[in-house]
């Protein structure tokens, strides 16, 4: 399993009681549609894939609470925070042709109709206020509103291109100093 076979769910925030246990907080629309996962894949420091799997899970006051097999006291789940979950990208439903994940365009090129090519997609931001897109321009990390049909105009999946158009000014406040 690779990273390319994956995408993130989420990461492990803290640690829960003595008998191994951890919150994890989920990134995904539904958390409660993984209440059935029988494994994950944790990114250890060394940015490896490590296998765990899953002994249980709880949905508690907006955590995910896991207790994974042989992880059975704090100091082992301790080691565990701050680690990513990542999940094979198989298991995923597929999508109609007009809809997509967040994860699948990861390394687009992002264009806008009057500046042109702006830069690829480096990272994904989903938030409950605003969903961004992180776009590296000129070294720097720009973070683009996803508003569909005001600035994000339409998705190219064939070449794998984001057809943009940005607001007055927005690649100016990254680029000052």
């Amino acid at each position: 399993m690779t990273f390319d076979d994956c995408y993130e769910v989420g990461y492990i925030a803290k640690t829960y009681g003595i008998k191994g246990e951890v919150h994890a907080v989920f990134d995904v629309d539904n958390p409660e549609e993984y209440q059935e996962i029988e494994s994950v894949f944790l990114v250890n420091k060394s940015q490896q894939l490590v296998p765990y799997f899953v002994e249980n899970v709880r949905f508690v006051q907006g955590y995910v609470r896991l207790k994974f097999e042989e992880i059975d006291d704090v100091d082992a789940a301790r080691a565990l925070v701050g680690n990513k979950l990542m999940l094979p990208t198989d298991i995923l439903p597929e999508t109609d042709e007009e809809e997509y994940y967040f994860h699948e365009i990861l390394g687009y090129k992002v264009v806008d109709a009057d500046l042109g090519e702006v830069g690829p997609v480096v990272q994904l931001y989903d938030s409950t206020n605003q969903d961004l897109i992180g776009v590296e321009h000129q070294g720097k990390e720009v973070l683009i509103p996803y508003i569909k049909d005001q600035i994000i105009q339409t998705l190219d999946h064939t070449q794998k291109i984001i057809h943009v158009t940005l607001p007055g000014g927005l690649l100016d406040v990254y680029l000052e100093e």
